[in-house]
C-alpha cells in the first residue's frame, strides 16, 4: 500500500515529497505576514503553510506548537518484538499465510507472517516477566512463545513464578528444564481436559437415559 501510495504521489507534479530530513522547530511567523507556521528542517529549509496537519506520532512538535495538551500514564506493560525464522511447512501443511493473536490475562501475543520462513511476533507482558523471559537464553524464550500459544493462563504463570524465582536467586533455569516444565504442564493439562470431556460424557448419558 505504501509503494503504490508513493507511486501515485510521483504522478502528480503539484505534490512535492521531501524525504531523509526531520523537523527541526515549528515556530509561527510575523503578524505582518500573517501567523502562519513555519517549518525548519534539518537540511536547513524552511517552509511556510497555511495548513499544517499533525501526523507525526507520540512527541509531536506540531501538537506542541498548536499547545495542545495531551496525557499519558503507564500501562504496565512491555512489549517483547521479535523476528523469528522457522522451519517452511511441510507438503501436507498450509502454507505460512495466517496471523494468530490470543488475549492472555497478562497481555496479548500476536504472529504475523512475513515470508514463507520468517514470522514477526509481538508479544505484550508485564514488566518483570518480561524481563525475566528476556534475561534468559534465547531458546528457553522460543520455549515459552510456544507455550503462550498452547498452556492454559494458570500453568503460564506457574512457569513464570519459577522463571522469575530462579532468576532472583541467581540460578536461571536452563532450556531443559524449562522444556520439562512445559511439557509436565501439558501433560497435567491434557489428562484434566480428557477427564472433564469424560464426565460431561457420562453426564450426558444420563440424562438422556
Amino acid at each position: 500500500m505504501q509503494r503504490g501510495l508513493l507511486r501515485r504521489l510521483e504522478e502528480l507534479p503539484e505534490v512535492q515529497v521531501i524525504d531523509n530530513t526531520k523537523v527541526k522547530s515549528i515556530l509561527g511567523d510575523t503578524e505582518e505576514r500573517g501567523p502562519w507556521p513555519l517549518i525548519h528542517l534539518d537540511n536547513g529549509q524552511v517552509l511556510r503553510a497555511r495548513l499544517l496537519v499533525g501526523a507525526d506520532e507520540f512527541n509531536s512538535p506540531v501538537r506542541s506548537y498548536a499547545k495542545i495538551l495531551s496525557f499519558d500514564w503507564s500501562y504496565q506493560m512491555t512489549g517483547i518484538v521479535a523476528t523469528m525464522n522457522h522451519r517452511p511447512r511441510g507438503a501436507f501443511q498450509a502454507p505460512n499465510t495466517t496471523a494468530y493473536q490470543r488475549f492472555l490475562p497478562t497481555g496479548p501475543i500476536a504472529f504475523l507472517p512475513l515470508t514463507p520462513t520468517v514470522s514477526s511476533l509481538v508479544w505484550s507482558i508485564g514488566p518483570r516477566i518480561a524481563s525475566a523471559l528476556m534475561a534468559s537464553e534465547p531458546a528457553i524464550l522460543a520455549s515459552m512463545i510456544n507455550a503462550a500459544f498452547r498452556l492454559p493462563e494458570i500453568c503460564l504463570d506457574r512457569i513464570y513464578d519459577r522463571i522469575m524465582e530462579a532468576l532472583s536467586n541467581r540460578e536461571p533455569l536452563t532450556l531443559s528444564e524449562v522444556q520439562r516444565e512445559i511439557e509436565w504442564w501439558e501433560r497435567s493439562h491434557s489428562a484434566y481436559a480428557s477427564a472433564r470431556r469424560s464426565r460431561h460424557a457420562s453426564t450426558c448419558h444420563l440424562s438422556a437415559a
